[in-house]
């Protein structure tokens, strides 16, 4: 991949985040709690979660091409695999996603 520019300020940035323990703390709950979130409505709706991190969420379900169909028409973009037709990725919503997510597997 070769080297990636990355500005001072950015550089910055990233150090005293990552140096606050009560800032990563604070991340990794809430990151934890919207995992959780996820998964809760996934599994209301009929997919089961097979693997994963805090960041994104994968998913066993009938036909995940139908899923990412229904997800895609409400503008959520999802990750489909050609080697299974089962599995479908979604990522943690934006914090005023979560009502479009649940309105989008009930439409």
């Amino acid at each position: 991949m070769g080297k990636w520019a990355v500005s001072g300020p950015a550089l910055e940035i990233g150090v005293c985040a990552l140096t606050d323990d009560g800032w990563r703390q604070q991340t990794l709950e809430k990151l934890e709690a919207d995992t959780l979130r996820l998964d809760k409505i996934a599994q209301q709706n009929g997919l089961e979660c097979v693997g994963g991190t805090n960041l994104f969420r994968l998913y066993q379900c009938n036909n995940a091409k139908d899923i990412q169909y229904k997800l895609a028409k409400q503008r959520i973009w999802t990750r489909i695999f050609s080697y299974s037709e089962y599995w479908i990725r979604l990522g943690l919503p934006k914090e005023d996603g979560w009502d479009r997510l649940e309105r989008a597997f009930r439409s």
